[in-house]
């Protein structure tokens, strides 16, 4: 009867061992299957989005967003205006500069330059 017993012990051992390295497989499989590659996935999109942010940063850099502030010329046909927005200049004949009369804005930004750069020679 005692070999029974063991015999039934053992064949017990035996099927809960065969059911633990079971888990064990379907756990490395999933490991396998599924969970590596959803973590590849997720790094593979942290990494496209970072160049993505990168990217967006260095274009909005770029481009500016038109605002007024940002702006170096208007020009304004129904009033026939120019206005200079780095030197605040305005001029009142845009016909002429049309025409090829640059002179009335390239000496005004001529002067600011050098005023500019005399400003940091005095400085250093």
């Amino acid at each position: 009867m005692s070999s029974h017993v063991a015999t039934l012990y053992w064949t017990g051992m035996l099927v809960l061992f065969f059911f633990w390295s079971y888990g064990i497989v379907s756990f490395v499989l999933d490991l396998k299957n599924k969970i590596i590659p959803g973590l590849i996935q997720y790094r593979r999109g942290r990494r496209r989005e970072k160049a993505k942010q990168e990217q967006d940063e260095s274009r909005r850099s770029q481009v500016g967003t038109g605002e007024r502030s940002e702006r170096i010329r208007t020009y304004n046909f129904p009033q026939s205006r120019i206005t200079d927005h780095r030197i605040n200049l305005t001029t009142y004949n845009l016909d002429a500069i049309l025409d090829g009369d640059l002179d009335q804005l390239i000496d005004p930004l001529e002067k600011n330059f050098q005023a500019a750069n005399l400003k940091s020679a005095v400085q250093v």
